[in-house]
């Protein structure tokens, strides 16, 4: 495990206030460890066999099958659990200064929703100027 995977790994623990490495099927170790999946493949773009690596690292048996259905599943235990959107929202932005390019893409992905239109046209110029 690098260090950016370490932090993100540490983050989602604090955030959620669960160990994801322990040995337990309760709901919000479940839910805490989709996220952790979900961030690892979406955003990180890490293979189901790279994040189970990890996790091995770690003590924790996990079978690539698992981490492909959590990640899956991650955007209902949202849908149901609308907590999970905030907590990911707070990993996403914890350590700015180490922060790597996709979480910070992923983290202006999913604010730009809840962005006024005027923070969206400023964005917009920033984007339009620079890379059109």
């Amino acid at each position: 495990m690098n260090l950016a995977q370490k932090r993100i790994a540490e983050s989602v623990c604090k955030v959620t206030g669960v160990n994801v490495f322990e040995n337990t099927r309760k709901r919000e170790v479940v839910e805490a460890r989709a996220m952790l999946n979900y961030i690892y493949r979406r955003v990180c773009g890490l293979t189901y066999y790279a994040i189970k690596r990890i996790y091995l690292g770690q003590g924790k048996s996990m079978h690539h099958a698992t981490i492909l259905h959590s990640v899956k599943n991650y955007e209902m235990y949202e849908k149901y659990n609308p907590s999970l959107l905030e907590m990911r929202m707070l990993v996403l932005s914890s350590d700015r200064s180490t922060a790597t390019d996709p979480l910070r893409k992923e983290f202006i992905r999913e604010n730009i929703k809840h962005m006024d239109s005027e923070i969206v046209e400023n964005v917009y110029e920033i984007i339009y100027e620079n890379y059109i």
